[in-house]
Order: C-alpha cells, then structure tokens, then sequence
C-alpha cells in the first residue's frame, strides 16, 4: 500500500507550478523545523510568547520526533513536504493523522508554508492533496475518515480565511493552556 501512495502522490504532483509536492523522508528534518521557526515567529509574533514558541519546535520539530511521524507515512499519518521544483528548498509542509474509534476522523495536525511563499496556491495544493489522499479508493474501507478537522489560533484571520474559503465550519471553541499563557483556540471540520 505505501508504494502506491507513493506513486500516486508523485504521479499527482508532476504538474507545472514549480512546485512538488511529495512525502516526507529521512533527511527533511533541518529543513522542516526551520520553515516551522520562521512560519511560527511570524504566525503567532503577537499571540504566542516566544518561550512557547521555541518550546513548541524544539518539542514537536526534534528529529526524533519528526522520523517517528515520517515511519507511519501511508499507515495513519502522511507528512507532506512541498519543494521547489527546481531548487528542492522545501518551503512548506503538512501532516495529517488519521484517529480510529467510535468517531473516526483525520486531523490536519500541522501545515506551515514560509511567508514568502505564501498566497502562491501552495497551501490550496497541500489541501488537495489531503483530500485526494484521504478519499481515495486505495484507503480501506475502515481508514477512510468522514471528515478531517483541525484547531487554529483564534486570532490568526489568515489561516481561518482559507479553511473557511475551502468549506471548512467551525465546531467549537477552546482554550490550550501553555506555559504563563491561555491561548483561544478554534476547532473547524470539513465533512469528506
């Protein structure tokens, strides 16, 4: 199964935007954890203390964590990179993990595209390969998730412009305690 999402992905992305979009590897990690430092210093400069930003790479973006993700890619986890075609920078990236049980979902868990690059179609890209991904045929049956959600910052507009431009609703509000902070966060689904 992992070799035909291979192929697939690849077969999908052979387009001419100058962009590829392909699954993560061992060897993208230095890359992935500097597109998230810069996106998040940006992204959440006037929301997120900086302790809790470098807290949240450091964490999230070690390289032992990011190969753990990259080992289940095609299982219940795909971590996309996008790179310039012709340069192979990798500008951006997204996961997204598929959760079993009485209410089975997928759940864009990340997806950072450098401000630079940004409002260029990358980010719409991702999302359809998400889509394409999770609703196709090559999917069990029981791994084919109903919907796919994901939790945004409150306050960052952009971000909840583009979900909700792409048929994304909210479903709830909450709060995420981190450290010396409370950060308002918004829920939004897409029914599959």
């Amino acid at each position: 199964m992992m070799a035909t999402i291979r192929q697939a992905v690849a077969q999908q992305n052979k387009q001419a935007t100058g962009w590829t979009i392909r699954l993560a590897a061992d060897g993208d990690e230095v890359a992935i954890r500097a597109v998230a430092a810069e996106t998040w210093a940006v992204t959440y400069a006037h929301t997120v203390r900086p302790n809790n930003r470098e807290r949240v790479i450091r964490q999230s973006y070690a390289t032992a964590s990011l190969r753990r993700a990259f080992a289940r890619n095609g299982k219940n986890i795909w971590f996309w990179v996008v790179e310039n075609a012709r340069t192979h920078e990798i500008v951006g990236f997204a996961e997204v993990v598929l959760w079993a049980g009485p209410n089975p979902c997928a759940e864009l868990t990340r997806i950072y595209i450098l401000p630079a690059y940004q409002k260029k179609g990358i980010g719409a890209a991702m999302l359809d390969q998400m889509l394409m991904t999770l609703t196709s045929t090559q999917l069990d049956d029981e791994l084919r998730p109903p919907r796919l959600i994901l939790s945004v910052e409150a306050h960052n507009a952009p971000a909840i412009s583009f979900y909700e431009a792409r048929g994304f609703r909210l479903t709830k509000e909450f709060i995420v305690p981190l450290a010396g902070q409370m950060l308002e966060m918004k829920e939004y689904a897409l029914e599959l």
